[in-house]
């Protein structure tokens, strides 16, 4: 690969900040720290401007909030100018220098990729698995193989690399027939929600918290739109196989 050069002075042109700065602003949910971000946008720009291109950056503090999905957790998220930066680093630096590297079945965070890439792959390499495949999205992967005493092999060196890193598989790892039923992002091999994953069940628990002071008004709407996109992605991906 070739080395990549006169990339830091990338992520200070005014013009990528602005580009970065509008992005975060569409992704973030919350409507007033949105009219807060707009309110003060030049102050923003150029105090981003001067912190890199002077090279004095330091990460802030963390955000820090309690969510009920799929069971409770605590979450951590970055200030604003922390995401206008790291959407800085990563679309300047990393994108140019990793991507090329990177699979086409590593789906994860990947424009014109992500669940619904891999849902795909896997449903692909499912019916024809008399070859080795492999989809990885984040921290869940498939392998697929028609050997099971290979995959016994692979799923020890996997044991074995992980515990070197202070790691481990979930009890949920197993290795399947292809016929047989398993669960990959959510959905099983006919592309439907699992069960313990129904979006009524879950709608109408979020709900229950709502109702009793658990999370706020905000928090319950997005998960309705959230369930919402995943549902109309999932019948997009169903009608996709069928042609």
């Amino acid at each position: 690969m070739k080395r990549k050069k006169n990339l830091y002075s990338q992520i200070y042109q005014i013009e990528n900040i602005l580009s970065a700065y509008n992005e975060v602003c569409k992704n973030t949910k919350n409507k007033r720290r949105v009219a807060n971000l707009k309110e003060y946008k030049s102050i923003y720009i150029s105090r981003i401007y001067d912190i890199l291109i002077n090279k004095k950056y330091t990460v802030g503090p963390y955000n820090k909030f309690i969510i009920y999905e799929p069971k409770k957790r605590e979450i951590v998220s970055q200030n604003v100018q922390d995401k206008i930066i790291n959407h800085l680093v990563a679309r300047y630096i990393l994108y140019p220098a990793i991507l090329p590297c990177l699979l086409d079945i590593n789906v994860a965070s990947r424009k014109n990729m992500g669940t619904s890439r891999g849902l795909k792959l896997a449903m692909d390499f499912h019916r024809a698995c008399k070859i080795k495949y492999y989809v990885r999205y984040q921290d869940d992967f498939l392998l697929f193989h028609p050997s099971k005493q290979y995959l016994k092999y692979c799923l020890k060196e996997l044991e074995n690399f992980l515990k070197k890193e202070k790691l481990n598989l979930n009890n949920k790892t197993r290795i399947y027939k292809n016929t047989n039923n398993f669960l990959f992002l959510g959905r099983d091999t006919k592309c439907k929600y699992a069960r313990y994953r129904n979006v009524k069940r879950k709608i109408k628990h979020r709900y229950y918290l709502y109702k009793n002071d658990a999370i706020t008004l905000n928090s319950f709407i997005s998960s309705i739109i959230c369930y919402s996109g995943l549902c109309k992605r999932n019948n997009l991906l169903k009608n996709t196989q069928k042609k």
